[in-house]
């Protein structure tokens, strides 16, 4: 059974410092969502690139 969420070591914050760690992790979040987005934006671009070239190679028009 969880007996509790403190530890013998643990510190005590204050409810700034707590909103000022959740917004700092919030901010995390959105950075690492805009660059795992354009990680895939550029993935899905560099498939249909390459579905063109291996399309106009067998002789196919693509346009």
């Amino acid at each position: 059974m969880i007996e509790g969420t403190s530890s013998p070591g643990s510190q005590k914050l204050s409810s700034k410092q707590i909103l000022d760690s959740l917004d700092a992790g919030k901010t995390v979040d959105l950075v690492s969502m805009f660059i795992g987005g354009a990680l895939i934006g550029a993935a899905i671009a560099v498939l249909v690139a390459s579905y063109r070239i291996f399309q106009r190679k067998l002789g196919k028009n693509t346009d």
